[in-house]
């Protein structure tokens, strides 16, 4: 509210400006509309820059999905983190997924998550809660339930930095942890 009061208040003190110098009604006119004009291109141009990163994780996190459909055969359950889960899930086309906050810093929440829901896809990635180490604890303690590696080259691609554990129906398991 305070911003457009602020903002009408600059279109208010241009056209005075504009009055003063004597300008025609085109020039009133542009005096007026200007600042909400360079406003709104402001705007315009930072929401075109500003989430291109967010965009990137969506488009892996649908790739990951659609890779997951194809590999499984059948709609996976899945747990992760909640800034990819969901859409992993969604483009997997399973109905039954679980996420961890970003903020979880014990991995025993990771771990009953899986205890619980017995997913088919498992998705780990270092958060703002979950370090690296804790990250490998979780992979370590997937791996002692059947959990193997899977190479790189099987996921999609910009799956770096996510680690992705898969467990078939026939009780074959595979993880991986692509990138550095």
């Amino acid at each position: 509210v305070f911003s457009a009061l602020g903002l009408l208040g600059l279109s208010a003190r241009l056209v005075r400006l504009a009055k003063r110098h004597g300008l025609g009604r085109r020039g009133l006119l542009a005096a007026a509309v200007a600042p909400g004009l360079l406003t709104c291109a402001l705007g315009f141009a930072d929401a075109m820059t500003s989430s291109r990163a967010y965009f990137v994780s969506r488009e892996v996190a649908m790739r990951l999905g659609l890779w997951a459909q194809e590999v499984l055969r059948r709609p996976p359950v899945v747990v992760g983190p909640a800034f990819i889960t969901p859409i992993v899930g969604h483009y997997a086309g399973s109905p039954r997924w679980a996420v961890f906050r970003l903020d979880t810093r014990d991995p025993e929440v990771v771990l009953r998550l899986v205890e619980q829901h017995h997913p088919d896809l498992l998705l780990i990635a270092p958060t703002r809660g979950l370090s690296e180490e804790q990250c490998l604890a979780v992979v370590r303690h997937a791996q002692s339930q059947g959990f193997r590696a899977c190479g790189p080259e099987e996921l999609p691609p910009g799956s770096s930095g996510l680690y992705v554990l898969v467990r078939e129906p026939a009780g074959a398991v595979l993880a991986s942890r692509t990138g550095p």
